[in-house]
């Protein structure tokens, strides 16, 4: 696994496209799944758990980067839209929360396969470690991706998933 940074990221080498569920869309950057560091980032609440969902919000992300994907994805989906003679345009429903005097927040998703984590979490001795673990006010850093994108009500609907989480015990 490879992380872009802001810099190295080039939209060029961005791409969407269906799967084989006419329902979803692949994103790709250079034909593999595009990972970003979400720095040292704080989660002020702790792990959220909605029925079987598990999401955190993330404090101190490159929020910057991650609007910039975020757009550069809304006009990949709409171009190959386009390109297969569709005349519908869709705006990004941005994972991004911003609030009048507080930092910008990032909705990340614990990612799960048949109800088990399917990402690592790990203190700095590399101990493993279990989501009850990442306390409110504590302080992470992951590697984000977006597994896929699905399109309803002309809005692009998607997640960011962790990666491997490391849980700075400071």
């Amino acid at each position: 696994m490879t992380s872009i940074t802001s810099k190295e990221f080039n939209k060029e080498y961005l791409e969407v496209k269906f799967t084989k569920n006419k329902n979803f869309m692949s994103v790709l950057y250079k034909n593999n799944t595009l990972y970003i560091s979400s720095g040292k980032c704080k989660v002020p609440f702790g792990v959220d758990q909605y029925k079987n969902n598990y999401t955190m919000k993330l404090e101190n992300t490159p929020y910057r980067y991650i609007q910039k994907i975020e757009k550069c994805i809304e006009e990949k989906v709409n171009e190959y839209l386009k390109e297969n003679n569709s005349l519908e345009k869709y705006t990004i429903n941005s994972q991004i929360i911003t609030k009048k005097r507080f930092k910008p927040d990032l909705i990340a998703k614990l990612p799960q396969v048949h109800g088990k984590f399917s990402m690592d979490i790990m203190n700095k001795r590399k101990e493993y470690k279990t989501y009850t673990d990442i306390l409110p006010n504590s302080f992470i850093q992951t590697f984000l991706y977006v597994r896929s994108l699905w399109l309803k009500n002309n809005k692009i609907y998607y997640r960011w998933n962790c990666s491997t989480i490391m849980i700075d015990t400071m």
